[in-house]
């Protein structure tokens, strides 16, 4: 047995760390796997740029996947071959997951792979413009047509050919036409005409695609980034590479199985869908559906140059009028037709009884809220507020006189006119009565002389049909009024309810 003394030095010779030769040993292990993945093993040539990158196996690529027939070209005006059978699909898109940290000696650094995979590093610009660039052109010979997806690009692809024009770095293709579109779950933050120009949904040929696909591979990238957050440079590229290469072979040997689980879908959606077109097809007259496929040609072929063209495909749904741009308008016609100021005054007058009948309204429902039982301090608000409705009553009752003419009398009995606030309440005046002695003939049961009040009949006695026809535009922009209303309070309590009672503190799956 050796002595102490030997016996340490040959287990710490035995136990040297040889971690560095590991990785060394590691990448040169990836590397040649991956030379020998592409083919490159019993080849003399070295990988050009991309050449170690899985390409995606449905896009179009003339003379790998793509075999154009004698009558087919790809040409964007061939009739023989739709545009859209030869179209390359681009998805940009960033990763803010996958940190790195500084190199400690970035001039002592070995690349291996620079640039021949997925990744780019050592004085390249990492920057959506060279990405596109490089991209469009592998493989793309006599491809003509292509399709981005970016988050924002309703506006970066309106100068993206100057910035590349104006950089001695980039290089594009003059003769590529390029469809800017926004991915379907982005395109709904922003304004609501970028739905209509840069939606996939109104370009034909696309089909059904989100735009988004580039956020289902960071997910499963990013289980393998942190580790890779403190490697080298190099190292962190060529081992991000290897799994992209792997994900996308995945991807490949299970297309088969999804592009025909796919095509069923959408043959029974076409089953589904055409039904229902051909129903619309059958209610709309034929000289509409010549003028809206003329329009749909027209916005087709300016779209590139201008995508305001696309708005032929906006809902045109116009904001409901309120009850103020409607009594707006009737004074604006009034003034046009140089009426009398009584005339000019009357869709005023109208809107005014209006007004009050909601204060009678809202006036009701407190007094029945607060019941028999009542503070002072409770009988007074409620007094103050009849003695203000009252004097408004008074003055409409007298203005009355000026817009109904001399068959309208003001003290007339209120059993002469028709009750509809009670009516809409579903009480009776005595149950307002009996509540307390302090109600009884209260403002708020008093029916104001409104031509509604006062029926067609008594309008034509007093002259006033036309006061029908200005109240009706009134009661509708009250209506509008109501329902918008009715929606900001919606939006109110859903708010509430999202970040009050169900609050959502994580992006965690599970509640």
């Amino acid at each position: 047995m050796p002595p102490p003394s030997t016996r340490h030095d040959i287990d710490k010779a035995c136990c040297k760390d040889q971690y560095r030769e590991l990785m060394r040993v590691a990448r040169r292990w990836r590397q040649l796997k991956t030379i020998k993945w592409h083919g490159f093993s019993h080849r003399s040539d070295i990988p050009s740029t991309g050449e170690l990158a899985l390409f995606c196996l449905a896009c179009p690529q003339p003379g790998i996947n793509v075999l154009v027939a004698g009558d087919e070209s790809l040409d964007d005006d061939d009739k023989n071959s739709p545009s859209w059978k030869y179209t390359r699909s681009f998805v940009m898109d960033g990763n803010f997951k996958a940190e790195h940290l500084h190199p400690i000696k970035p001039f002592d650094e070995v690349w291996l792979s620079d640039g021949l995979g997925f990744m780019v590093g050592k004085d390249r610009q990492m920057n959506m413009d060279y990405a596109l660039c490089e991209a469009a052109r592998h493989n793309m010979e006599g491809i003509s047509r292509a399709v981005t997806f970016y988050d924002i690009n309703c506006q970066y692809n309106k100068y993206f050919r100057t910035w590349v024009d104006a950089s001695r770095f980039l290089e594009m293709m003059q003769d590529l036409t390029i469809i800017p579109r926004i991915g379907l779950w982005h395109v709904h933050g922003h304004q609501d005409s970028c739905y209509v120009r840069y939606a996939s949904n109104f370009i034909e040929g696309i089909g059904r695609i989100d735009g988004k696909i580039m956020e289902t591979l960071w997910a499963r990238l990013n289980l393998i980034s942190p580790a890779a957050r403190g490697m080298s440079s190099p190292h962190r590229q060529e081992c991000l590479d290897y799994q992209m290469n792997d994900s996308n072979f995945c991807k490949m040997i299970c297309m088969k199985r999804t592009l025909c689980h796919k095509y069923k879908l959408a043959m029974n959606g076409i089953t589904k869908s055409g039904k229902a077109f051909d129903r619309l097809d059958e209610a709309a007259p034929t000289h509409l559906k010549t003028e809206w496929s003329a329009r749909e040609r027209r916005a087709q072929s300016s779209r590139l140059n201008d995508p305001e063209a696309m708005d032929e495909y906006e809902i045109n749904i116009k904001k409901a009028p309120s009850r103020k741009e409607i009594e707006l308008r009737l004074l604006e016609e009034g003034s046009a037709r140089n009426a009398a100021p009584s005339c000019r005054s009357v869709a005023m007058w109208i809107s005014t009884g209006l007004a009050i009948e909601e204060a009678q309204i809202a006036l009701l429902i407190e007094v029945r809220r607060m019941g028999r039982r009542s503070t002072e301090t409770q009988r007074l608000d409620i007094a103050q507020q009849q003695d203000r409705l009252q004097g408004q009553i008074d003055r409409f009752t007298q203005s009355a006189l000026t817009h109904l003419g001399e068959g309208f009398d003001a003290d007339d009995e209120p059993d002469d006119l028709n009750v509809d606030i009670l009516d809409d309440l579903n009480d009776d005046p005595a149950d307002f009565s009996k509540t307390s002695d302090t109600w009884t003939n209260s403002p708020e049961l008093t029916v104001i002389p409104l031509p509604s009040n006062l029926r067609v009949d008594r309008c034509r006695h007093c002259m006033a049909e036309d006061l029908i026809t200005l109240e009706m535009s009134l009661h509708e922009g009250q209506a509008n009024d109501t329902l918008h209303n009715l929606q900001i309070h919606l939006c109110n309590k859903a708010i509430l309810f999202r970040t009050a009672v169900r609050q959502a503190k994580s992006q965690a799956l599970k509640t």
